[in-house]
């Protein structure tokens, strides 16, 4: 992988998802005691919709799209499969597709990751367990160099995970403040391969960690997840 040399302009595409049945966005909701819980009739599920290809120029494109995404939107970081910028297709889900023109499923048999200059997340999302917090973007960016020399040279976007922070939208309280970061970078080369070789050189680093996750609400039972 490859720092990108100007990522503030060059160009690079992604797809924006619409749902237009179903939701794009995840609602929490109080239960009996006040506690946040997933909205079970307003959950992340995407039944229909459309997809499009946009080509952006670098960073500063993709920071604008981010202020204009929806709650019913979604950002998806490949591109229909043949598709131009520009290009508006039918998504529908793999139970429902037919093959009719101009229709996908989100799925890796119509999204494609081609070569060139690609878009790259890391999602740090703090928990009291973890072996070490990072209070800024810089720090983080700062350690994920240590890491792989390339980012010193690479452009970076970063912004608040929305998914780490619950607010109460009557009182505008923050029952979690915000914690964590998603720090977006463009890079070329061979990507695949780089996220495999992620979670193996974070783990080496001293930064992995092991967690439960919330118990299944049928059986009780925790999975163990990586970190």
């Amino acid at each position: 992988m490859s720092a990108a040399l100007d990522a503030t302009t060059v160009s690079f595409s992604v797809s924006v998802l619409t749902a237009t049945r179903g939701n794009a966005s995840k609602r929490l909701v109080p239960d009996a005691h006040g506690r946040p819980i997933k909205d079970p009739t307003h959950s992340l599920s995407i039944a229909a919709g459309y997809i499009e290809h946009v080509e952006l120029a670098g960073l500063t494109g993709f920071r604008d799209l981010l202020q204009r995404i929806t709650q019913q939107q979604a950002l998806v970081h490949g591109i229909p499969k043949g598709s131009k910028p520009g290009d508006i297709l039918v998504l529908t889900t793999t139970e429902r597709y037919t093959g009719a023109p101009r229709t996908i499923t989100r799925t890796l048999n119509h999204i494609d990751y081609p070569p060139g200059m690609r878009l790259i997340m890391c999602d740090y999302d703090p928990a009291p367990e973890a072996p070490e917090t990072m209070a800024s973007a810089g720090e983080l960016v700062a350690r994920l160099t240590g890491i792989w020399p390339a980012f010193a040279a690479a452009g970076w976007l970063a912004t608040t995970s929305t998914s780490s922070a619950i607010r109460d939208t009557q009182t505008g309280d923050w029952l979690k403040p915000p914690e964590g970061m998603h720090v977006y970078v463009l890079a070329t080369g061979d990507v695949t391969r780089w996220r495999e070789l992620a979670p193996v050189r974070l783990w080496l680093a001293g930064t992995g960690y092991t967690k439960f996750a919330s118990p299944n609400r049928h059986t009780g039972v925790c999975n163990i997840l990586e970190r």
